[in-house]
């Protein structure tokens, strides 16, 4: 049986979209855009995109600025936009974020986390 995206849509047809393999995480967010700001959390992460829950939406479409909580340490300024929106599985709403702007710092600092995780989802 297919398992439900976490979006509560549809799977696309045909074959998987990422670009990356993903790995669930747990790790605090800051959004922040024209809306104001608010927390959340990092439910998956990939080389290029994330997914967040928080109390709180966003409608696609939109860009965010996120400051993502690495163990030991904090990069901010990662740009992205909201690609995807739906009910979260831990919190009541749920989007992913594809990453627009990433220094190239930040990527690497992405790309040591990633490696450090264990198989991807």
């Amino acid at each position: 049986m297919e398992e439900p995206s976490r979006s509560g849509s549809e799977r696309p047809e045909g074959p998987e979209r990422r670009k990356y393999p993903r790995y669930i995480v747990d790790l605090a967010v800051r959004v922040t855009g024209t809306f104001g700001a608010f927390t959340g959390r990092v439910c998956d992460i990939c080389r290029d995109a994330v997914w967040i829950e928080s109390e709180k939406d966003v409608a696609p479409d939109v860009d965010v600025v996120l400051s993502i909580e690495f163990p030991g340490e904090r990069f901010s300024d990662v740009g992205g936009r909201v690609i995807r929106t739906g009910p979260g599985e831990r919190q009541p709403h749920g989007m992913a974020v594809l990453f627009t702007s990433v220094s190239p710092a930040t990527t690497t600092a992405i790309d040591f986390f990633i490696a450090s995780q264990s198989d991807p989802d």
